[in-house]
């Protein structure tokens, strides 16, 4: 660790890099087209809709946050004006409790009463009186994990029915399971079809330049350690393996190699800390040969049986 550098100092890049939330040019895509929805203004054609598809890791739910953090709710003295709805879909849901959840979020008494219909008509109702523009659903692949080709239909049908009479857009977010409910339902596909892609970055010459971006913005918040050059293509390679090219785990490994170098002082290798951090957040017990960030490491993907980036049943 530097002379001058104190633990007040660790803990303050820590938290830097925990918050840091980049304009990488993934998140603008996003950003771009979630803005065209809100200020879109539906009077007599269909609401516009957007699908943003992302594996687990990637980012897609800080985005949305984020995004939906610049449309706070309006107090006023009649109503709460909400502007953008963001809504987590819960695991295993129906459209009744999806229903409740919403209303739960806008605030509504009386979110657990009635059926499917009632609180279907008190949702519209609200949606017209907080002046609602945009609403998202996060993670709804989770109405997809429920039933078979009728169930889906109908969840997508819903979600059609409420846009069309509210008059109010709809982002879909969500892993690639959820495109079942589009492909279900001619009529919800017709406004989903299109999606916008939040992948893992790889070190691919198609993504090694917005790769580099983001190593480069979270190595910006580093001056307490010394750590690799990832404008180096073999350093910012052996990020792309060892996190998967997945935001969180590149934030991950970035947050443990800094605390490791603070604990190992002068002593720790620029590369070393990120070596251990690979084994201690990401793969424990790596063999040196599975793992990036040493000169053993035999390049192949991490995807084998129990490895971190095997591919996982849908």
């Amino acid at each position: 660790m530097k002379a001058d550098v104190d633990v007040g100092d660790i803990a303050l890049t820590i938290r830097r890099i925990r918050g840091f939330y980049g304009k990488f040019p993934q998140v603008v895509r996003i950003e771009q087209g979630l803005k065209g929805l809100v200020d879109f203004r539906c009077v007599e054609e269909e609401p516009a809709g957007m699908a943003i598809i992302g594996e687990t890791g990637t980012g897609k739910s800080t985005v949305l946050a984020k995004f939906a953090s610049r449309y706070p709710r309006i107090e006023h003295q009649e109503f709460t004006e909400i502007p953008v709805l963001l809504v987590p879909v819960p695991a295993k849901c129906t459209i009744k409790l999806l229903c409740s959840r919403i209303l739960r979020i806008m605030g509504s008494p009386f979110a657990g009463r009635g059926n499917e219909e009632d609180l279907t008509y008190q949702l519209l109702t609200l949606l017209k009186k907080c002046k609602t523009r945009l609403i998202i659903f996060d993670e709804v692949n989770h109405l997809a994990d429920r039933g078979g080709q009728k169930s889906h239909y109908m969840v997508g049908d819903w979600i059609k029915s409420l846009s069309s009479e509210s008059r109010v857009p709809i982002a879909l977010a969500g892993t690639h399971a959820a495109k079942v409910l589009w492909m279900t339902n001619e009529q919800l596909g017709d406004r989903f079809h299109e999606a916008i892609q939040l992948r893992p970055l790889s070190h691919s010459e198609e993504d090694l330049k917005e790769l580099k971006t983001v190593l480069k913005a979270f190595s910006n918040l580093i001056k307490c350690i010394e750590i690799p050059d990832f404008k180096d293509d073999a350093h910012a390679a052996a990020m792309a393996m060892a996190s998967g090219g997945r935001l969180r785990n590149i934030r991950a490994l970035f947050v443990r190699a800094v605390e490791i170098g603070s604990r190992e002082g002068d002593s720790h290798k620029p590369g070393e800390v990120f070596a251990q951090a690979f084994r201690e957040c990401v793969f424990a017990e790596s063999p040196d040969e599975r793992n990036p960030f040493t000169r053993k490491f035999n390049g192949k993907a991490l995807t084998g049986t129990g490895e971190p980036y095997a591919p996982r049943r849908q």
